[in-house]
């Protein structure tokens, strides 16, 4: 089609679905100060807290803005990192949104919780994993061995089980329980499958 002078071709592709079973499944947890923690205790992108500070104030119209680049090459490296697995990510908007300031929204509204899972969604046709999304209600403050659910467990970047005296670092917990509240999902499709005769 010919626009202003200028011609551009529009061309549609169709991909097939690619499936593969018998997955294992690594639990995420997206924060500002850790930016991408894996249930296996990998820490990616600490660089982007300080890309995120540093524009912050700046507005992309045209363009995804450098830390959406940057979580976008992190969801590549992800699969890279675990091939021939599903991930488990957080179903939420803002993280901590619940009882902070206004100021400390103001300051961290430009982090995207919700880009790397939309990424790895995009992806997961192509490459054939799955993302399970989890409500991540008490994702931090439950320990993941004696199953306490309690707010002194949580004692800023460390997490101390009050009952069983088990020490992590919290985000690498929320990362250990998205990925445990997934497999549960996971057991449950697996279950209703097999009762209904799909799969």
């Amino acid at each position: 089609m010919k626009i202003n002078g200028n011609y551009y071709m529009q061309c549609f592709v169709e991909f097939s679905e690619i499936k593969r079973e018998n997955m294992n499944i690594i639990g995420i947890d997206v924060g500002l100060n850790k930016p991408i923690v894996t249930s296996d205790g990998k820490i990616l992108g600490k660089e982007l807290k300080d890309l995120r500070i540093r524009t912050k104030w700046r507005t992309y119209k045209r363009c995804l803005s450098p830390t959406k680049q940057w979580l976008n090459h992190y969801a590549k490296e992800l699969i890279k990192l675990y091939p021939d697995t599903d991930f488990a990510v957080e179903d939420l908007l803002f993280k901590g949104k619940k009882n902070r300031t206004k100021k400390f929204r103001r300051d961290n509204n430009n982090w995207p919780y919700k880009w790397l899972a939309k990424k790895l969604i995009e992806l997961s046709s192509l490459k054939g994993f799955g993302v399970i999304k989890v409500n991540p209600c008490n994702t931090s403050l439950t320990c993941p061995l004696c199953g306490l659910t309690d707010k002194a467990n949580r004692q800023g970047e460390l997490f101390h089980c009050i009952g069983c005296g088990h020490k992590e670092d919290a985000d690498i917990i929320g990362a250990i329980n998205i990925k445990l509240l997934a497999e549960r999902v996971a057991r449950k499709q697996s279950v209703s499958l097999n009762q209904t005769g799909g799969g």
